[in-house]
This record gives structure tokens, C-alpha cells and sequence, in this order.
């Protein structure tokens, strides 16, 4: 007589090796993070409108201009522009709202040594919004003079106007402080021997005086290390 079977058959059928997928993991997955992936969303529709505007040019006019990286101990001398225009392509909507406020050009200096040097404006040197493109900007060479600084001290001497009254004379005067300190390019410091004041005023005058004035250099591209007011003092007698 045959033995019943007892052993069970096998299942054939086949397990997924990792762990069972849960109901909810597809509401998880839109929640979790929902502000990081709205935020992406947000900035993917920006950047696709952009790409669909259509674009405009525009010049801009006065835009400020600057020089850094100039070495020590070296000065441009004389004037240079302070302002160029740029021309500058991008999305239409962006464009017409874009001001000089929000264009800069900055020229390198860092390698230019003492004599007449030009500079070349490049695209890289303009900071500007993003997705503006530069096409130009004029002028795109600037010339410069680059010359040593020198610095030096020169006694300071009143300028005196008028004549003192008939019968008197101007017998001497004090400056205090006597001497001021500048500095400049070395072409216009180069031969300057003095620094005048303010026209001091002699008319009529018969007594001694002392007044407050200030240093007239007479040339803007001078510059004035010790700067403040001088007390002149001036002495008037009758004549003997």
C-alpha cells in the first residue's frame, strides 16, 4: 500500500527581494519637501518665461567708470573719462527697466607701469544683470599717463592784496602752521616751491590783525596731506 504524501509542494511562485512598497509612499513622495520642490517649480517657470520674451537693445548712457589695482606708489595724472555708454541686449521686460545705478565698468590696472598707457574695456569688465548680454561699450580704449607719486613739504606763503594805509607799512608777518604737507603726481610737484593762501586784504588797514585762512594750491590734481585752516599774523606800524 502506498504511503500518503505529507510533504507540501513547494510554491513556485516568486518573492520581491526587497521590502514591500507601502500604500502611501507616492503621497510622501509629493510632500516631502513640498516648498523646496514648489520653489523649483517657481524658478523653472521664471526662467522659461525669460526664454520666451522677446529681446531688446539698449544704450546706456553715463555709466560710472573705474580704476582699481593700480600699484602703490603710482598715480594717473590728468583727466580721464569718468563715464562711458554700454550697449547691452537682453530679455525686452528686463531692458527697458535697466539704469546706470545698476551698470558698472571697472578697468584692471594691476599690470600698467609708469608712462602712457591704454586701456582696453572688455565685456568681463561690466557688471550688469543677469541675461544681459554687453555687445559694446565706447569708448572701448581709454589713455592714461601714469606717473610716481611724490610727496613733499613746502612752506606755506600769504597772498596779499591792496595796499595798507597812507602813512603806514606792513612791517612783517607769521604763518602757523609755516609748512604744509602734499603729495601728487610728480610732473606737478616737480618745480613747486610754495603753497599760497587766500587773498589776504591790505586796504586801508593801520593796525596789526591776525586772521584764519586756507591753502591755495591753484591745482586740483595736488593734494593736501595736512589739511586745515592757517593763522596768519600781520604787523602794521605807521611809517618812520
Amino acid at each position: 500500500m502506498n504511503k500518503p504524501q505529507t510533504a507540501s509542494r513547494k510554491s513556485t511562485a516568486r518573492r520581491w527581494p526587497g521590502p514591500a512598497l507601502k500604500p502611501h509612499w507616492l503621497r510622501d513622495f509629493v510632500t516631502e519637501n513640498s516648498g523646496l520642490k514648489l520653489l523649483s517649480l517657481l524658478l523653472a517657470l521664471i526662467l522659461f518665461a525669460i526664454s520666451r520674451q522677446p529681446f531688446s537693445e539698449v544704450t546706456l548712457v553715463g555709466v560710472p567708470l573705474e580704476f582699481r589695482g593700480l600699484r602703490a606708489g603710482l598715480e594717473i595724472n590728468g583727466d580721464v573719462p569718468q563715464t562711458v555708454s554700454v550697449r547691452l541686449r537682453g530679455p525686452q521686460n528686463l531692458i527697458r527697466t535697466t539704469t546706470t545705478n545698476q551698470i558698472g565698468v571697472v578697468a584692471d590696472l594691476g599690470s600698467k607701469e609708469v608712462g602712457e598707457r591704454v586701456v582696453q574695456l572688455k565685456p568681463a569688465d561690466v557688471s550688469r544683470p543677469d541675461n544681459v548680454e554687453v555687445l559694446r561699450i565706447e569708448p572701448s580704449n581709454i589713455r592714461l599717463q601714469i606717473e610716481p607719486t611724490l610727496h613733499k613739504q613746502i612752506p606755506i606763503q600769504p597772498q596779499f592784496l591792496g595796499e595798507v594805509a597812507a602813512g603806514f607799512e606792513r612791517r612783517s608777518f607769521t604763518v602757523q602752521p609755516s609748512l604744509i604737507e602734499i603729495s601728487g603726481a610728480q610732473s606737478h610737484l616737480t618745480g613747486l616751491t610754495s603753497a599760497l593762501t587766500e587773498s589776504i586784504q591790505l586796504d586801508g588797514r593801520t593796525e596789526s590783525f591776525k586772521i584764519t585762512v586756507d591753502v591755495d594750491l591753484q591745482d586740483r590734481f595736488i593734494r593736501v596731506n595736512t589739511p586745515g585752516s592757517v593763522t596768519v599774523t600781520v604787523e602794521i606800524a605807521a611809517k618812520k
